[in-house]
């Protein structure tokens, strides 16, 4: 899990720095996992309250051995983000089942 997500957010911190210097209009932040799957969303003008926020794009683990130290099994990893001055913030969250397995 962690080269995984170490992987997601090295691409999306490059990504998200290189794509900050175009303009506002027509700027995206590019989420690509390691199979090539890929998804985009355009960073909000202002901060959000991520864990009261739908994420803007949600890639899902189609492996079920991925948990947290607590041993929650971990589905996926969902992704937001706002512009700060002339870059982009992202937030990488674990997307946990909504009852326990």
């Amino acid at each position: 899990m962690t080269r995984l997500l170490a992987a997601l957010v090295a691409g999306t911190i490059a990504l998200g720095s290189a794509l900050a210097s175009r303009e506002r209009q027509g700027l995206f932040v590019v989420i690509a996992d390691e199979s090539g799957r890929r998804g985009r969303f355009q960073p909000a003008d202002h901060v959000l309250d991520v864990p009261n926020t739908t994420a803007r794009v949600v890639v899902a683990l189609m492996r079920k051995d991925v948990r947290l130290a607590d041993g929650k099994i971990v589905t996926g990893f969902g992704f937001e983000g706002w512009t700060e001055g002339e870059g982009v913030r992202v937030v990488v969250s674990a997307m946990l089942p909504s009852r326990p397995w």
